[in-house]
């Protein structure tokens, strides 16, 4: 097989994106806390879609709880706010995905909350769907 056919890896962006991937299971396999797999699990998902922030919310008690966010800018991390209220808990209730291309277009979105951020769309996805 001549050389310019062989696989390179290091070129591949696909091949990168797994190969993150991979590296961040193997950093979740060896956490023991809460709060480690959170902050991993938001960098991770900022990193393999280029997001400009991701989050990762808790369902506590009736309310979503945003217990860790990786971000251009602060949002939500470390408040609470009501199932009923926000999109993260829209999809912990439904247990499936929104995909959300215009935050002021979606009537499951309280604008208010979002006309001072740099958010403008998002995409939120559960977790757990099997509960």
């Amino acid at each position: 097989m001549p050389d310019t056919a062989r696989f390179d890896p290091e070129h591949c962006p696909l091949s990168r994106q797994m190969q993150f991937l991979l590296h961040t299971l193997q950093r979740l396999s060896l956490v023991r806390t809460l709060n480690d797999i959170q902050h991993i699990v938001a960098h991770a998902a900022r990193e393999l879609t280029g997001c400009d922030g991701a989050t990762f919310v808790l369902r506590e008690n009736g309310q979503c709880y945003y217990a860790e966010e990786h971000s251009i800018s602060p949002l939500w991390k470390g408040q609470r706010f009501p199932l009923e209220a926000c999109v993260s808990g829209w999809c912990m209730q439904n247990g499936t995905a929104a995909i959300i291309p215009d935050v002021f277009a979606d009537p499951r979105v309280p604008h208010s909350a979002y006309r001072e951020t740099f958010v403008k769309s998002m995409v939120m996805v559960p977790i757990r769907t099997l509960d």
